[in-house]
């Protein structure tokens, strides 16, 4: 492929659409002569839960956005993640190059004057992360493939534990506290298995403490997540656990926490939403389970059990990772689709 310049905006530096999708990847691309260039927001693109701070921030975040539009002329393509200003169509009206929407969850639920839906029809190709979200875009735009969020297999990688760490289960959620009423739902059977099993204990790596209604505090670990030390704390689970709420938000959803698990060679017990379902079924590195108490206290036993099943469980995972979903095969699809859109012009 000829030498081809992409503008990625994302929606901040510690946003994980934009890490994960972009970030990520710009050794890949610039391995295949894409020339991949990053506009890191300085200005937030959600809104403070300060209404009198809302008219302050809009304008700031309207006029730190402005210079995109001369920006874009020195690209080929832009990659937008969504709306430049969340929820609203604004600036996108003025960009006069060719845009890739690329979206890894059910943001269209949140959009305010069919926003994300004008997105689509004027981009010049979908990316998504799942069959959900292709069937709705599909409706706007023919030009959608799916492409799942990719996983740096170099920087996920497995870790022996040491002897001290192996005397202590470790169940391991991570993830934001917008997504703590999804870890909720299981509560109840978490904290069953913890008083059956005494040196099993929860580890939550987010931006803040849960606060349990059901679990004491002596029972789970809160860390702090860091990016830089997201990597090690997977590493230090024996189980990784992605409960869902079964909604439309929820199969919106990329997997990706599991994918971080099982990159990881760390066995996975999942709710069985579409997706996830699939990984686990195609790859065999876990239980998907229905229900939020007993099949998840069955699914604890089996693996605290039997050490060689955790094992078996997480190479499997690992394995997939390695085939499916690492940024190297991330990057050769979506070049693809840049070069389709390079012979067009």
């Amino acid at each position: 492929m000829n030498n081809i310049k992409v503008l990625g905006i994302g929606q901040g530096k510690l946003v994980p659409s934009y890490r994960y999708r972009l970030k990520e990847v710009l050794i890949e691309f610039q391995k295949v002569n894409v020339d991949l260039s990053l506009f890191e927001s300085t200005v937030s693109s959600y809104p403070s839960e300060s209404i009198l701070k809302r008219i302050p921030w809009l304008v700031k975040l309207f006029f730190s956005r402005i210079p995109l539009i001369i920006k874009q002329n020195d690209y080929d393509v832009i990659i937008l993640q969504r709306e430049i200003i969340s929820t609203l169509y604004t600036i996108e009206r003025f960009f006069n190059k060719p845009f890739i929407l690329d979206v890894d969850d059910a943001i269209h639920l949140n959009q305010r004057f069919k926003s994300i839906d004008k997105l689509a029809r004027r981009a010049v190709a979908i990316i998504v992360c799942n069959d959900f979200l292709a069937e709705y875009y599909y409706q706007f735009n023919k030009n959608v493939y799916v492409i799942p969020t990719p996983i740096n297999i170099d920087k996920y990688k497995s870790k022996h534990k040491s002897i001290e760490q192996k005397n202590i289960f470790v169940i391991g959620w991570i993830g934001t506290s917008s997504n703590f009423s999804s870890l909720k739902l299981i509560e109840k059977a978490v904290n069953k298995f913890l008083e059956l099993y005494p040196n099993s204990i929860l580890k939550i790596v987010s931006n803040k403490d849960p606060d349990f209604q059901i679990i004491p505090k002596h029972r789970y670990i809160f860390k702090e997540w860091s990016e830089y030390e997201d990597v090690e704390d997977i590493q230090s689970f024996d189980i990784g656990i992605m409960p869902l709420i079964n909604n439309k938000h929820s199969q919106g959803k990329c997997a990706f926490k599991m994918l971080q698990y099982m990159a990881c060679n760390i066995p996975v017990v999942s709710s069985c939403l579409p997706m996830n379902e699939k990984i686990i079924k195609n790859s065999n590195c876990g239980y998907c389970i229905h229900g939020y108490e007993d099949e998840w206290i069955s699914a604890f036993l089996k693996l605290y059990k039997n050490e060689d099943l955790r094992k078996k469980f997480g190479e499997n995972g690992r394995q997939t990772i390695e085939k499916k979903f690492s940024t190297k095969i991330y990057t050769g699809l979506y070049c693809k689709i840049l070069k389709k859109i390079q012979n067009k012009e």
